[in-house]
């Protein structure tokens, strides 16, 4: 991988440059990389829903076919658009009307299931990993 500092082209995984010592960050998806986006994961969405074509399946009566979508819109930003679900789509609690911006840790719950969306996505902090809860079920909103 070359370094955008020296132009040093390093053996894959390493996390400082072997010539001038800058550093790489790691992504989510195990990616190593310099600046603010990893180049591997830019302008990723990924689908959610109860069938098998989508990126992330959800085997839940609650849970539409094609229930959303999170498009990963740069600079650390993403995009949750509902796919008009019956049961919908829910950031922090609170119904999604179409589509809305998503901060890191906001909780994402699609029918009554918790998404571990930021998995999905090269936000560059290794930290983030110990504080994203993984998938869960949780009672139905009322």
């Amino acid at each position: 991988m070359r370094c955008n500092n020296c132009g040093w082209i390093n053996p894959d995984g390493v996390q400082k440059c072997e010539k001038c010592n800058a550093s790489f960050r790691k992504c989510l998806n195990g990616h190593y990389f310099q600046g603010d986006t990893c180049p591997y994961c830019k302008n990723k969405t990924i689908t959610i829903g109860r069938a098998s074509d989508n990126d992330f399946i959800i085997n839940n009566p609650y849970v539409s076919k094609h229930h959303c979508k999170i498009e990963y819109v740069g600079e650390l930003k993403c995009n949750l658009v509902d796919l008009e679900s019956v049961n919908g789509t829910f950031v922090n609690g609170i119904r999604v009307n179409g589509s809305c911006f998503l901060e890191p840790f906001d909780t994402v719950t699609v029918g009554n299931v918790n998404v571990p969306w930021m998995h999905y996505f090269s936000f560059a902090d290794d930290s983030i990993d110990d504080r994203m809860p993984l998938a869960g079920y949780i009672e139905p909103p009322r």
